[in-house]
């Protein structure tokens, strides 16, 4: 559905207009009704990607594909909607007037009463008459969401969908990701809440320095590991474990080993106890936060 291939970006900075690359060498594959997340850290590279897939940048080298199609070409426009991470709404009109404009703008026939409900599953439908410059910032999320999902498209590109959202507002669109999904929609989004990644998402790649790092499904990504809780470990000793498990850490008062399948774990248990003694023996999936850690580092 979407393929990238080499896929290279830049921008002209600074007073010589020199070549700045943003993207270098992206290849991607987005498969029908995945929930794609695209972690990284600020100035990795996310948003540029997002604004080349939409059609609002124009890419410097390399292949993008949507549908078998170039993004560019004007049918794909109808097949897909797009959420800005800071989306510009029109403050001096009220939701329905908002909504209303935009479904013109967009050729879509919509009824007041479909705005009505798409309002009511954000929390709007009690400040139908507010301009929206009396809006907070999660309020305008909520509608800027509703823009967003009132087309009906193929795919939903989202940039920092929740940023500025509450509990609350968090939940009200995890569900409105998760339910079109299940209408066999695939969600292209870039996030910065982990949390709200490993919830929704069924593939993740982590991008660092305008590079792909990492991309694989969420259960690829979640290993798990067996963590000893020990006492009276000394260097030596601790070297002898190593030899025995090379992939150990150690953690403060615990030895973590990864990629651990619960079969094994007698048998660990056993030799490890030759070297240390365990008072506590914890098996745990590894979550999203901390792979994406492990592959970015104290970059950002």
């Amino acid at each position: 559905m979407i393929k990238i291939i080499g896929l290279r970006k830049y921008f002209r900075v600074g007073f010589l207009r020199k070549k700045t690359w943003i993207l270098k060498g992206i290849n991607l594959n987005v498969n029908p009704g995945d929930i794609f997340a695209l972690l990284g850290p600020n100035g990795a590279g996310k948003t540029t990607l997002l604004l080349c897939l939409v059609g609002l940048l124009k890419v410097n080298e390399g292949v993008l594909k949507i549908f078998d199609k170039d993004n560019n070409d004007l049918s794909v426009f109808s097949r897909i909607s797009y959420l800005p991470e800071l989306p510009t709404i029109p403050t001096h009109l009220n939701a329905i007037e908002f909504l209303t404009i935009s479904a013109g703008l967009n050729n879509l026939n919509i009824s007041r009463k479909e705005i009505l409900s798409w309002l009511e599953r954000v929390n709007l439908q009690n400040d139908l008459k507010k301009r929206i410059k009396k809006y907070s910032k999660g309020m305008v999320q909520r509608l800027a969401i509703v823009n967003a999902f009132i087309k009906d498209c193929d795919i939903y590109f989202l940039d920092e969908p929740i940023l500025g959202l509450d509990p609350l507002g968090i939940k009200l669109i995890r569900d409105l990701i998760v339910e079109k999904n299940k209408e066999g929609k695939t969600i292209f989004l870039n996030s910065h809440i982990l949390s709200e990644v490993e919830k929704t998402a069924s593939r993740i790649s982590v991008m660092n320095e305008g590079k792909i790092v990492l991309e694989k499904t969420v259960d690829e990504l979640k290993g798990e590991f067996l963590y000893l809780k020990y006492k009276n470990l000394n260097e030596g000793e601790y070297k002898k474990l190593k030899k025995k498990f090379p992939n150990c850490k150690r953690d403060e008062d615990q030895l973590i080993l990864p990629a651990v399948k619960e079969n094994e774990i007698p048998e660990i248990i056993r030799t490890a106890s030759k070297f240390i003694d365990i008072y506590e023996v914890k098996l745990e999936k590894e979550s999203i936060e901390s792979i994406f850690i492990n592959h970015i580092g104290n970059k950002q």
